[in-house]
């Protein structure tokens, strides 16, 4: 599956999806829905060894700005993680592996 398939099944621009590549953006839970069923994995697939947040840190705040904490740092590593399995399953499906 090319990044402009996987664009217009997310309803996103090849661009958007070159930004959730390098992780400039964030993939949104209705995206990763999409992007699980197009691929026709469980959401679960994504987030193998993620370990959940750190001590202390409070889950309702991933996400609401920017990351400068090293708790939220994880949060960020484990969403960068999920891109780059994406980006991997889609070039194995393009490889035909």
């Amino acid at each position: 599956m090319s990044q402009q398939e996987l664009a217009h099944v997310l309803g996103v621009s090849a661009e958007r999806i070159q930004r959730y590549e390098c992780g400039a953006e964030r993939v949104g839970a209705g995206r990763l829905y999409l992007a699980c069923r197009r691929l026709n994995v469980p959401p679960t697939y994504f987030f193998e060894g993620y370990e959940g947040p750190a001590a202390g840190e409070d889950p309702a705040l991933a996400g609401s700005g920017p990351i400068a904490e090293p708790e939220e740092r994880s949060s960020r590593l484990a969403v960068d993680r999920l891109i780059d399995q994406i980006m991997q399953r889609i070039r194995n499906e393009r490889s035909g592996a």
